[in-house]
């Protein structure tokens, strides 16, 4: 953003040359993608801005539905930078349509292609779906504290009764997150792609999205049903937990 606002400025006195043959329509070009990159810049700074404030709170001690709604209800505070973010994504979109398939559209409007969807759907759901990134939110947590079950599976055996905690608070979060983004389909829906332009590609990624989320459902339903079986057969004696103490 920075970097982008001062060669704006040091080479706007070129603007006056637009008219020369050649020159000027690669002028053009190279001010068209000085201002993509100063609002993609602002925009990628304010939704930052705005995520990492609802996650800087001390979270990790909150159960998981009081920490999704902590960090819905701090993207609900910071509405007035999403919405910044919005106009600077529409902005965004519309100059990269002008750049078009230019020499510089062709060698760097393409990660402006790449990009833009998945930041404009971010930036939707941070917007009007928070409870959707508090979901995710604490998804990627829970995923993370279970990662290491990976690592060595034993560790199921030592203990059970944790390992299905976090396996019914991925499952939880990810049942509310289909919702979430049910909700956010439904929504689209209601509007026009003339008045939200970014929408169709929110929709696209939704579309990518929602099935990875229900696989992740399932699979965590399968993995805790294998969980609770550890678990009986433990209590049971026929599966004790010193066998997660044996060597190797």
């Amino acid at each position: 953003e920075e970097a982008s606002a001062r060669a704006r400025s040091r080479l706007a006195f070129l603007k006056a040359f637009t008219w020369v043959p050649v020159l000027g329509d690669r002028i053009e070009e190279v001010h068209l993608l000085l201002d993509i990159g100063f609002y993609q810049g602002r925009a990628g700074r304010n939704l930052a801005s705005a995520l990492g404030g609802a996650v800087s709170a001390p979270l990790d001690d909150l159960p998981p539905d009081l920490a999704a709604t902590q960090v819905a209800r701090a993207l609900q505070d910071g509405v007035s930078k999403l919405n910044q973010v919005q106009e600077d994504l529409r902005t965004v979109a519309e100059l990269r349509e002008k750049l078009g398939t230019t020499s510089l559209g062709n060698r760097y409007g393409v990660l402006v292609d790449r990009y833009l969807p998945a930041i404009q759907t971010v930036a939707y759901l941070s917007r009007v779906s928070p409870q959707a990134i508090g979901h995710t939110y604490v998804l990627s947590r829970e995923l993370t504290a279970i990662q290491t079950l990976a690592e060595d599976p034993l560790d199921v055996f030592a203990n059970p009764q944790g390992t299905s905690e976090s396996l019914a608070n991925i499952e939880a979060q990810a049942i509310a997150l289909e919702i979430a983004f049910a909700e956010v389909r439904q929504a689209t829906q209601a509007f026009g792609g003339e008045e939200l332009p970014e929408l169709e590609s929110v929709r696209d990624v939704l579309d990518i999205l929602g099935p990875g989320i229900t696989v992740l459902r399932h699979v965590t339903a399968g993995t805790r049903s294998l969980v609770t079986m550890t678990e009986a057969m433990d209590t049971s004696g026929f599966c004790p937990r010193s066998l997660a103490r044996w060597p190797g």
